[in-house]
């Protein structure tokens, strides 16, 4: 390796290519910023990488007077809506962000009487994914291990009701995690909260051979 670089020019950094451009970067995220992004920097980036896509997770939140409701023109006037730019991540990559960002702000909820069009998802399943095939372990006694079942979800007040194959199966609240007895072969899961918006996870368990 020091053979390899003593044959390198003797100069304090690497000329700059001429393929460089700046670009506005979002330090939050990464991405290349777009007009929401708080937080940029300029950076020297190849030009073939301008064409990115800009950072997908800075949004403008339709929020109350006081900026701490979701609203809409269905419960108070336009003239009070504050358009307000917002970090928002999918429900999964936040449940994972928020661990070692604790400043992160989560979407606050609807306002009470408002109308949600749930385009952005509140509930999601961190795991098992989605359509997988799973082998539950064996126990030390013979007998078969459960299945856990976690989800990641943006409102810590309201509780999540869930359904096993058309069967209710109880609620949670804050920390959002089942324990599963569940036979080998297809199961669908369903989780609605308060408000009535739903996820569903499909999977098969396998019999191990």
């Amino acid at each position: 390796m020091f053979e390899i670089f003593s044959h390198l020019p003797q100069s304090e950094w690497f000329k700059k290519p001429l393929s460089l451009d700046s670009v506005s970067v979002c330090k939050t995220s990464g991405y290349k910023a777009n007009l929401y992004c708080n937080d940029v920097e300029i950076k020297e980036l190849p030009s073939s990488q301008i064409k990115s896509k800009a950072c997908p997770y800075h949004k403008l939140i339709a929020l109350d007077s006081d900026k701490k409701l979701q609203v809409n023109s269905s419960c108070i006037s336009a003239s009070e809506i504050k358009m307000t730019p917002w970090f928002v991540l999918p429900s999964v990559m936040e449940y994972y962000y928020r661990q070692d960002n604790p400043s992160y702000q989560i979407l606050p909820p609807y306002k009470e009487g408002c109308a949600s069009n749930y385009s952005i998802k509140n509930i999601d399943f961190v795991n098992p994914p989605n359509g997988s095939k799973l082998i539950l372990p064996t126990q030390n006694d013979g007998s078969t291990g459960q299945l856990v079942v976690e989800i990641a979800y943006r409102n810590p007040k309201n509780s999540l009701f869930w359904q096993v194959d058309g069967e209710f199966y109880g609620t949670t609240q804050i920390y959002h995690k089942k324990m599963l007895s569940l036979k080998a072969g297809k199961h669908q899961i369903v989780v609605t909260d308060n408000s009535g918006e739903q996820a569903s996870l499909k999977f098969e368990i396998v019999e191990s051979h």
